[in-house]
């Protein structure tokens, strides 16, 4: 659901950035605005659990 909503949204972002102008501001703007806070959440989520399996890795080798 929040998928198909993230697409709806940018394709208005995509119209009313390509009604003030180009398309390079209009691919430019919103993908930072969407893949910022994703790769930040991403990297929030996954990090830890990352260095764990490392650890634990590390642990039980030999």
């Amino acid at each position: 659901m929040a998928f198909g909503l993230g697409f709806s949204g940018f394709s208005i972002l995509l119209f009313v950035f390509g009604l003030f102008g180009g398309l390079q501001p209009a691919f430019l703007i919103p993908a930072s605005v969407l893949l910022t806070p994703m790769a930040a959440w991403g990297l929030w989520t996954r990090t830890p659990a990352l260095f764990h399996s490392v650890r634990r890795t590390a642990a039980e080798s030999p």
